[in-house]
């Protein structure tokens, strides 16, 4: 979404909170009529000045990091120490995304106009990165991707052309496939997702893949079978030129959080948490103001 690149200092904003949320327990927690317990963040050390927007923890050492001016950083102790890497584009590129398989195989992916689209993969832990997609659509941007398996993945750009753009790869990027008109979602007019936290991709589980995009509809994508064919659905959450879905994450095949905000100006932000999703249901879980935490959980 074009409108992101303004809005995506706000979102970067909160990296540190992401980290600790993306290296944290992966499973539900029981019901419990006790106020949920804030996540603590802690300030970790940072070989850049560059603005960092995604994270990818493969472990509670193995971090991977990316961002601005071809920022990819990697950490093998749990974030308290960094190593930064040179990628073939220099520091011309902002890699708004990072999976990685382990300390060794990362992919990140590069948002923008036209070749600005990239993705890159490095199997020798950020020695060398081989290009694996340059984005031939002028009008194409993309925003987004993530793996079910080491060699399963699916990216999502913003509509061009009056359709929805979906990439696919069954052999780890090695090739990437854009899905028939046919196979995905007819765009709403300027659909798009919000590239400013590689969270508009993700997988339930290794066959079910959501995608979240935000103006000017706020829906849902689904895939039942690792990307190959699309459902789409509304979602109760804002609509609006600059409003929509930022980010997902599931810890099961139904059950997930959904992050929607309303960039109203730089100084007001409206941010909400959805909660869980089951069988096309949502229950709402509360808001945020800019100066307050935020606090959000889902129940069995």
């Amino acid at each position: 979404m074009h409108t992101r690149t303004r809005y995506s200092a706000a979102i970067a904003a909160s990296l540190s909170a992401a980290i600790a949320v993306s290296a944290g327990a992966q499973t539900v927690p029981p019901a419990t009529s006790a106020a949920p317990r804030a996540p603590t963040v802690t300030e970790l050390p940072s070989p850049t000045t560059a603005l960092l927007q995604a994270v990818y923890a493969v472990s509670p050492q193995v971090v991977w990091a990316s961002g601005h001016k071809g920022a990819v950083l990697r950490s093998r102790d749990g974030g308290r120490s960094w190593e930064r890497f040179e990628t073939p584009a220099g520091d011309t590129l902002e890699y708004r995304d990072i999976h990685a398989a382990s300390a060794d195989t990362a992919w990140i992916l590069s948002a923008g106009d036209g070749s600005k689209s990239r993705i890159y993969r490095t199997t020798n832990g950020g020695a060398t990165w081989r290009l694996q997609f340059l984005n031939a659509d002028s009008a194409a941007f993309y925003d987004c991707f993530s793996f079910g398996s080491s060699t399963s993945g699916v990216a999502f750009g913003d509509a061009s052309k009056r359709r929805t753009n979906l990439l696919r790869t069954d052999n780890g990027g090695a090739s990437w496939s854009l899905l028939p008109a046919a196979s995905v979602p007819a765009p709403l007019p300027g659909e798009g997702a919000f590239a400013a936290s590689g969270r508009c991709v993700v997988h339930g589980d290794p066959n079910t893949v959501y995608v979240a995009t935000g103006a000017p509809g706020a829906r849902l994508f689904r895939s039942r079978d690792a990307g190959r064919s699309w459902t789409v659905e509304n979602t109760p959450f804002t609509r609006g030129t600059a409003a929509g879905l930022t980010g997902l994450s599931f810890v099961q095949r139904h059950v997930g959080h959904c992050r929607r905000r309303r960039y109203q100006s730089p100084a007001h932000r409206h941010v909400s948490v959805g909660g869980r999703h089951y069988a096309r249901r949502w229950t709402y879980v509360g808001e945020c103001a800019p100066d307050r935490r935020c606090r959000a959980r889902s129940r069995a």
